[in-house]
């Protein structure tokens, strides 16, 4: 037996108008819509066509920062609202006319580009280990600025969590292994972050550090999927991951001055003096951090 697959309609086939071209054409058919049943077509014949484009507007507007004139979340409530303050079929015509014209010039007053708002920028002083990162942090705040679809908010959230991994690299030493650890796989970037977390910030006094480099790694893999964002995951991702990379340099330059142990402990690698006292961590016991 043949299997039968449903024919998507042409409404269900219109772009997200996150474009601001796009946008425009949304507005046109919806105006279109509108007016076909303030002029005498039923409702039920096209109330999905209307709440399926109603949506998309939605999130395009917010995205673009300008308001949706057309804003009746489904047609009843349109018609409630229009069928008595808009008694002519003339009027409605008209008062239409008028909400899509002030939704045209709303788009073509947006700045080009666009309404996200500016990244934090790099200002630490430089080395030349972290030169190379500060650059990628430019490029994403470029990216970040430029995105207005769903696969340039997921390529942000890629390339927030890869300069994250690439800190992560950057900050980690292998004498930060606990003793009876085995050595992390070179892509294991959160066993890397752990031992550097453990070893510089350990404690109750450290918790929340740990815990914002961990959850900005994991909201860029989160941005990098989701496919409903509207653009808030996208910048959270890339203020979260500048900021990340901040916290990872001074993680990095925190441990490089710290004072070493002259003589390892209990047979471990060279970890900094008084690590065992701050870890809680008994002489020769497992060193799980």
């Amino acid at each position: 037996m043949s299997e039968t697959y449903a024919v998507p309609k042409d409404w269900e086939r219109e772009p997200d108008g996150l474009d601001p071209e796009d946008f425009k054409m949304l507005l046109r058919r919806q105006k279109e819509t509108l007016t076909d049943v303030a002029t005498g077509t039923s409702i039920a014949s096209r109330a999905d066509e209307y709440e399926h484009r109603h949506e998309r507007l939605r999130r395009a507007s917010k995205n673009l920062g300008i308001d949706n004139p057309f804003y009746w979340g489904d047609l009843n409530q349109f018609w409630f609202e229009i069928r008595d303050k808009w008694p002519t079929y003339g009027e409605r015509r008209s008062e239409l006319g008028k909400l899509l014209d002030a939704g045209l010039d709303a788009v073509d007053e947006i700045d080009t580009a666009g309404p996200q708002a500016s990244l934090p920028g790099w200002d630490l002083p430089l080395d030349d280990r972290w030169r190379g990162l500060a650059e990628r942090a430019q490029d994403l705040k470029t990216e970040y600025e430029s995105a207005n679809t769903i696969d340039g908010y997921q390529d942000v959230g890629r390339r927030a969590r890869q300069i994250i991994i690439e800190a992560v690299k950057l900050a980690w030493q292998p004498e930060m292994i606990p003793s009876g650890e085995e050595e992390p796989k070179a892509d294991d970037a959160k066993t890397k972050l752990a031992h550097i977390q453990g070893v510089v910030v350990p404690g109750k006094n450290g918790q929340r550090m740990r815990k914002f480099v961990r959850s900005a790694l994991d909201l860029g893999h989160e941005t990098t999927h989701d496919e409903q964002q509207e653009g808030m995951e996208a910048m959270a991702s890339a203020m979260g991951a500048i900021m990340a990379v901040r916290l990872l340099q001074e993680f990095d330059r925190s441990y490089m001055n710290m004072p070493k142990a002259e003589t390892p402990l209990s047979g471990a690698l060279d970890l900094p003096v008084g690590l065992e006292a701050v870890l809680e961590i008994e002489p020769g016991a497992n060193r799980d951090i």
